[in-house]
């Protein structure tokens, strides 16, 4: 650091370092945050990271697990009901040619 250079109290890890060390605020007093730019992205991480936990913990209960038989009728069902969509538009193609 040079010889001038305001320092900063970071209330979190309690290290004095430079203003640029510091993440902008406008709202405080000085224009930095309270914490050093290490303690903001430590912080934003773990509260990241806990969140994906919640989500993951909480995601097992929505998932679906098929049998193989229950795979296999689903598909039939789709294909039965492209068939059939497939016959409506038939229909209404020849119900407009002779219409």
């Amino acid at each position: 650091m040079s010889i001038g250079t305001i320092l900063k109290h970071c209330t979190n890890c309690g290290h004095d370092k430079s203003r640029s060390e510091f993440y902008r605020c406008r709202r405080a007093p000085d224009g930095r945050q309270v914490r050093c730019k290490l303690c903001q992205k430590a912080s934003q991480s773990s509260t990241v990271a806990l969140a994906r936990a919640r989500t993951r913990a909480a995601a097992p209960a929505k998932r679906v697990t098929m049998t193989e038989a229950e795979i296999i009728a689903a598909r039939e069902r789709e294909d039965e009901a492209v068939t059939a969509a497939a016959f409506d538009v038939l229909a209404q193609q020849a119900a407009a040619a002779h219409g």
